[in-house]
């Protein structure tokens, strides 16, 4: 269609992965798929708590770092905007409110730049890396 001529315009390398322009087009099989197995295996709490609530906390943490990682916290990196590192929010979403570092080194896989910015994101992905599951982690820029 139309808009996915437009999306494969937008994002090039999309058009090297068969599999994630069928999650694009088929985005709520995985979500469908989560919610059914959240259910068989803990009935009507595994749909409550591991689908609609699990759901709710995962939105709130992407949320929160997009307003509030701008707001509260140190600015390490002069970025030119109001990004902020937060200790409280990385905890809560595994690394993710290093933002500051993030908006200096936006295409890093890691967040948590210093030995006690605990960043379990990057961990997984590193793992993942050695598993050959994915690849070519982009490094922190140089400062």
């Amino acid at each position: 269609s139309e808009f996915e001529a437009v999306q494969l315009d937008r994002v090039r390398d999309l058009a090297k992965y068969p599999e994630l322009q069928w999650l694009e087009r088929h985005w709520w099989v995985p979500v469908a798929t989560w919610f059914a197995l959240m259910t068989l295996l803990f009935g009507v709490a595994g749909f409550i708590y591991g689908g609609f609530i699990g759901t709710v906390v995962l939105w709130h943490g992407t949320f929160t770092i997009n307003s509030l990682s701008h707001v509260w916290g140190t600015q390490p990196f002069v970025t030119g905007d109001r990004s902020r590192n937060n200790p409280v929010l990385a905890a809560i979403t595994l690394g993710e409110g290093w933002h500051n570092n993030h908006h200096h080194s936006p295409s890093a896989a890691r967040n948590g730049f210093r030995w006690f910015e605990y960043d379990v994101t990057f961990w997984t992905l590193k793992l993942l890396n050695g598993l050959g599951l994915i690849w070519n982690l982009r490094r922190v820029r140089e400062t």
